[in-house]
Order: C-alpha cells, then structure tokens, then sequence
C-alpha cells in the first residue's frame, strides 16, 4: 500500500509541474494560512503563505516542507496533505511555508547559481538560450537557511527530521543546489 500513496503523490506533482503561474493563492481561502512579507536583508522582499494544521503539535514537532514557486504549488500541497494524510498514514499533516514574489518574480536569479564557465545553449530554431539573470542561488541559500528557516523554528516546533524543499523547473534546481 505505501507504493501506491508514493506512487500517486509523485504523479501529482508531476502532473502540477504544468500548472499556470496565473493560480494564485491571492483568490482563495484556506483555512489556518497566513500570507506574509517576508524580508531578506540579502534579497529583498519575499511573499511567503504559511500554512499550520488545526490540530496539536505532534509529539516530535511538525513536519515541514518549503515550496518554490510557491503560487504555484501552495493549494496542490495543501490539498495532497489534508486529503492524504490520516494517522495511520505515512504522510502526515504538517506546515507548508511557500515562497513567491511581490510583484515581478527574480526565480531566475534566485534559484540559479552562478556557472565556473557558462555555455550557451543553441536551441532548434538557432536561437541562444540565455535567462536575463542567474546567479543568485547562494544568496537565495543563505536567506532560506539563515533567515526563513530559522524563523519557522522560532515560531513553530519543528521536527528537524522531516523537513523538505520542493521546487520545478528552475525550482527543482535550487533544491537540488540546497540538499
């Protein structure tokens, strides 16, 4: 049984790396969320929605996992996690802190590090294939793991041994860079 709730919860975040970035958790409600603005004093400002399961804090401290692009994503994880996890379960509720932007999105700078050597990429149609900016992932590193999360273990406890970033695309580069 655990393969087919592995199985499935793959497939969907599968299946959500197609989602439009014009889903925003600005339309909706969800409850026990929280939408703040967060400040980086390397990177600007961040807009970051918590959010905390209405229940007690388990024993160990909550489950956490940090998404990319967290517009994006935030209401497919909230709906996997309170739809799927039960007590017997292997997924087990806990708290989603997504991580998005203000007004115009730097994802390009922020989740790319900077290349020793760069190589273009020649594209079909001949065209090069060069993002406006990148370079940025060791700052957008130090601000998640110097400033945001030790702020979510400030505010909520925490089971440091369930945590998890999740990111597509340029995302999935930076949790990658960040493990």
């Amino acid at each position: 049984m655990p393969r087919f709730t592995l199985l499935y919860i793959i497939m969907l975040l599968v299946i959500t790396g197609c989602q439009s970035k014009s889903i925003s958790t600005n339309n909706v409600v969800v409850p026990n969320t929280r939408t703040e603005i967060f400040h980086s004093t390397a990177n600007g400002d961040y807009k970051v929605t918590i959010y905390i399961p209405n229940k007690p804090t388990p024993k160990g401290g909550w489950p956490i996992i940090y998404l990319l692009d967290g517009d994006s994503y935030f209401l497919t994880a909230s709906d996997i996690i309170k739809s799927q996890a039960c007590e017997r379960c292997i997924l087990q509720e806990g708290i989603i802190v997504a991580i998005d932007y203000l007004n115009q999105t730097r994802r390009d700078f922020d989740f790319l590090p900077k290349p020793d050597h760069f190589v273009f990429e020649t594209l079909p149609n001949n065209q090069i294939n060069l993002s406006g900016k990148y370079g940025g992932a060791d700052a957008f590193y130090d601000f998640l793991t110097k400033e945001l999360k030790p702020e979510m273990e400030k505010r909520y406890k925490i089971n440091l041994k369930q945590q998890a970033i999740f990111g597509h695309s340029y995302g999935g580069i930076e949790s990658i860079y960040v493990v």
